[in-house]
């Protein structure tokens, strides 16, 4: 694996200050809890799933569990549908313990809806008949209403095999909020969808939850996806819960090199703090503007975070350089370039697509930023400390 894009495996184990600060709820977030996990593990045999996770979601919040295959993201949404029971810890749903030591609720009997990935619709029945399926008696009012929330008046006399896939998944997403359930869960709700209709999917879904003022979750490996339609994103790994927060501030902000490396590319570059500035690879990186750089790390080395929009290269005369292009992948709109600097560092750098940057000759690379960076503890000092 190359270092242009380093994927680290292993969250932060830091201890730092910095670090001490729990992530896992955000205070800033108004509103009354509709879902509380509390200590929740879930176990399959010797194996644990999901450990010790505790997360709060708002009213009308639209919160998404993101993380690679086999983080217990999909575990975790199963024993908020009620469809696992967890092994400890409890589960609230608004006022209601749903799974505890005080017993467990059977999934039709938790006023939670569950959209499928594959949809699930009834073949059998029409359109309507699936949005009233959930309903008690015939309200064909609300079936209607439901129909022109999702956009599809006048479409409910049809079979859904006559539906396209965004149009399928619109009516699954009416028949889970026809009985107004108090949580909905969404799980992979746009993997079977092209990628066209995936984000236009997005935006509608995300609009069409606002506007009802329903409280969601969903659960995606997808970031995009994820960092387009939340209120919150929480981040998992290995069954556990690396941060929770916005968007902005998990991508900026990451509280581990997992979460830094998962949200987008990135890449470390070493420096050490002297006074005012950290002294890398770069050349100097004002202190200002490295997030939270507390006065203990005076003299200490420090890995600082940069996405490939943070660093431009330009041709320079070798007196100047700091570095060479090695690598180049073409994106479309964008190019990205893996550059390998003197001090040994590798960074990735976003160009344009009509902007050349030649290969294997010598660049200038500066940092482009008008926002905090990111930092970590140095990997180099950690092993250190460790010998």
């Amino acid at each position: 694996m190359s270092n242009e894009i380093q994927q680290f495996r292993q969250p932060a184990t830091d201890s730092s200050p910095r670090f001490e600060q729990d992530t896992r709820t955000d205070e800033r977030q108004t509103g009354d809890a509709v879902l509380r996990l509390q200590n929740v593990t879930k176990r399959f045999g010797g194996a644990t799933a999901v450990s010790g996770l505790d997360l709060t979601v708002r009213d009308g919040e639209l919160l998404t569990l993101l993380g690679p295959s086999g983080c217990g993201k999909t575990t975790t949404l199963r024993m908020i549908a009620g469809l696992e029971s967890p092994s400890e810890g409890r589960i609230r749903v608004g006022d209601t313990t749903v799974a505890g030591i005080d017993g467990f609720t059977s999934p039709e009997n938790r006023d939670v809806g569950l959209v499928f990935q594959e949809f699930a619709l009834f073949p059998h029945l029409t359109v309507a008949e699936n949005i009233a399926f959930g309903l008690d008696g015939s309200d064909t009012e609300r079936v209607e209403m439901l129909l022109d929330l999702v956009g599809l008046t006048g479409y409910g006399d049809r079979s859904p095999t006559d539906l396209s896939g965004g149009e399928r998944q619109r009516v699954a997403l009416a028949r889970s909020l026809a009985p107004e359930p108090d949580v909905l869960l969404l799980d992979e709700p746009f993997s079977n969808l092209d990628v066209r209709l995936r984000v236009e999917m997005r935006e509608e879904v995300r609009r069409i939850l606002k506007e009802t003022g329903v409280t969601a979750v969903s659960v995606t490996h997808d970031q995009e996806e994820a960092m387009s339609i939340s209120d919150r994103v929480a981040v998992m790994y290995d069954g556990q819960l690396e941060q929770v927060d916005t968007p902005e501030r998990v991508f900026q902000q990451p509280r581990s090199r997992f979460v830094a490396s998962f949200l987008g590319h990135a890449s470390f570059v070493s420096g050490r703090v002297d006074g005012d500035t950290v002294e890398s690879g770069l050349g100097p990186i004002s202190r200002a503007s490295v997030d939270g750089l507390a006065t203990q790390y005076d003299g200490t080395r420090v890995d600082v975070m940069l996405r490939p929009d943070d660093v431009v290269a330009r041709p320079a005369r070798e007196a100047e350089a700091n570095g060479r292009a090695v690598h180049r992948r073409f994106l479309g709109p964008t190019v990205l370039y893996r550059v390998e600097l003197d001090s040994g560092d590798t960074v990735g750098c976003m160009h344009n697509h009509d902007t050349e940057i030649p290969l294997n000759e010598p660049l200038r690379v500066e940092l482009d930023v008008g926002h905090d960076l990111a930092w970590f503890p140095s990997d180099a000092d950690r092993t250190a400390d460790s010998e």
